[in-house]
């Protein structure tokens, strides 16, 4: 495309400053990290989706030196979709499923990054090296995006409203029954090679009554919960 806009011309300076310009999408990561932690998925998704638009629209502009501003463009738009993507995937579907669902995705995608050939062949043969009618079509198909991403808010309010680094539901209730637990003296015990669980000591009259154990089942070792709890009982501060 550089090429049919005569950028040999002007010894392909805006070829080069493209060659500098995408490999530099890590300087928009502070942008990246504040649009999903302060305006959550959904705010991110109409992000990604308007800078393609707008990338894409400029790159169907027949001016030479305007082109630098399209290279930084899709810098940015390729930054912020992966960024968003990865993010998603993790937080929404987990870390026991995120490689599959990352897997499902970029091999589905991928199927059609062999249109790119064809597309590059009409755009140097009958398109007699003209790419805005190719790029003009991707750049609809950009659009067709939008209410796609209206779609999903509108059925997931909830994911899509999300900010990264919020707790997700179930967390805030799992913390105010870990500090219950607290509170009424059971505290998490984990034996050296993770056998059981301490639930509760009873005190009276500053002395251990009662300690009840969980045995766990991991490694074959629930034995060593019950050494543990003889060893309680056995104490001097039982004794005494």
């Amino acid at each position: 495309m550089l090429a049919t806009l005569g950028d040999a011309d002007h010894g392909d300076a805006i070829s080069i400053a493209t060659g500098w310009i995408v490999p530099a999408g890590v300087l928009f990561v502070p942008i990246i990290d504040w649009a999903l932690a302060s305006g959550g998925y959904g705010f991110s998704a109409y992000s990604v989706v308007g800078i393609g638009i707008a990338y894409g629209a400029l790159s169907c502009v027949h001016q030479l030196q305007l082109q630098s501003a399209t290279a930084v463009l899709f810098t940015l738009y390729r930054a912020f979709l992966f960024s968003v993507v990865a993010a998603f995937n993790a937080d929404v579907f987990g870390p026991m499923t995120v490689g599959r669902i990352s897997g499902i995705l970029y091999t589905t995608t991928a199927a059609f990054i062999g249109l790119q050939p064809l597309l590059t062949r009409v755009a140097q043969g009958p398109l007699d090296g003209d790419y805005m009618p190719v790029n003009a079509g991707l750049t609809v198909l950009a659009a067709c995006l939008l209410p796609i991403v209206w779609w999903i808010s509108s059925v997931s309010p909830t994911i899509m409203t999300r900010k990264t680094g919020e707790p997700q539901d179930g967390d805030e209730d799992e913390d105010d029954e870990a500090d219950e637990d607290k509170d009424r003296g059971e505290h998490p015990y984990d034996l050296e090679r993770g056998t059981g669980t301490l639930i509760s000591t009873t005190h009276g009259s500053g002395r251990a009554d009662g300690v009840q154990i969980q045995a766990g089942h991991g490694n074959g070792k629930t034995m060593g919960a019950h050494a543990h709890a003889k060893r309680l009982f056995d104490s001097p501060e039982r004794k005494a």
